[in-house]
């Protein structure tokens, strides 16, 4: 008889065995009285084991509560938002400026090529449909380069954003042009973004304004 398969009189004693045992844990532990839902809305249904679970879940929320409502202060980071959280009291602001996001997105468009280049690299001739998207994304570049000088940037930042997609535009067009990029090409292009998205001397400390980006 294989031991995955017990005979009848075994099978029958097992279940036995747990129908007993549940009962004295019936007995023993009486089911747990509802607590009442912090949402006022709490689920009801047929099946037993869910509406234990959502017991459960309502012991866990009001817990939380509680323990908040307790705790002393707590920083959250929430995007571009600080929360402080403190009891019940909770207060949320901006840290992050929008021109954090305004200089990163100047930035992104020399790593996506950097990037977009090196995953094609030893290609001769650059393939059309990559080709294509090259052409693609070029198009993007006037439309944002003429709000350049409608973001709330200064000076030197408005001439730095400008020289940068001015060199990315002049990179593509150089690719579409040739159908491949050497990397000696790449290379060059991307030393010279480098030294173009900080300033020299940099400054310290450096301001959050013109922090690396390229996260």
């Amino acid at each position: 008889m294989s031991v995955l398969s017990p005979g009848p009189g075994r099978a029958a004693r097992v279940l036995g065995g747990l129908v007993a045992l549940t009962l004295v844990i019936g007995m023993r532990f009486p089911a747990v009285p509802q607590v009442p839902d912090p949402t006022g809305k709490a689920e009801q249904t047929a099946d037993p084991l869910l509406n234990l679970n959502n017991a459960s879940r309502m012991f866990y929320t009001l817990a939380k509560q509680q323990t908040l409502a307790k705790s002393g202060p707590v920083m959250i980071v929430v995007g571009d938002d600080l929360v402080l959280r403190k009891g019940e009291k909770r207060t949320q602001a901006r840290v992050i400026p929008e021109i954090y996001h305004t200089l990163k997105t100047f930035d992104h468009i020399p790593l996506a090529l950097d990037v977009a280049l090196t995953a094609h690299a030893g290609e001769t001739p650059l393939g059309e449909d990559f080709l294509n998207e090259l052409r693609d994304y070029r198009g993007l570049f006037p439309a944002a380069g003429e709000r350049i000088d409608r973001v709330g940037l200064d000076a030197e930042q408005r001439a730095r954003q400008k020289t940068i997609i001015a060199a990315c535009a002049q990179l593509v067009d150089s690719v579409l042009d040739k159908r491949q990029c050497l990397p000696a090409e790449r290379m060059a292009f991307t030393r010279k973004m480098t030294r173009c998205s900080w300033p020299t001397p940099l400054p310290r400390p450096v301001p959050r304004s013109i922090r690396c980006t390229t996260r």
